[in-house]
């Protein structure tokens, strides 16, 4: 084991190893969460909220595997103060949407749109 973290050490490739092994276990955990029989999985965000994901929408998928936008929502959520509006247009399955709602707080308000 050691020789093969040595050998991605030198390698430059160990960061790259490390990604695939945790999506892996992603693609796992995913398989035994549409195996559950369950029709929703609430997902932990970073603002302590949970996004709840539909198992029959394909693109509940994408998010969890990927994290999809995540780099975006934390930047909207560094860039909300409390009491802020937030207008979500095109709100998905409402991503922004749950995770800007606990930092505008209960003074402040979310607004999503989804045609």
């Amino acid at each position: 084991m050691i020789s093969k973290i040595i050998r991605h050490i030198l390698n430059g490739t160990l960061l790259e190893s490390l990604r695939n092994r945790e999506n892996v276990r992603k693609h796992k955990k995913w398989d035994e969460i549409l195996n559950s029989g369950r029709e929703f999985y609430d997902m932990p965000l970073s603002t302590g909220t949970f996004l709840r994901l539909p198992l029959s929408f394909g693109s509940s998928k994408k998010v969890y595997l990927y994290d999809a936008e995540k780099e975006e929502v934390q930047f909207v959520c560094s860039s909300l103060k409390t009491g802020d509006v937030f207008l979500d247009i095109g709100a998905h399955i409402g991503y922004f949407t749950v995770a800007a709602s606990p930092v505008v707080g209960s003074i402040g308000h979310v607004h999503s749109f989804e045609p």
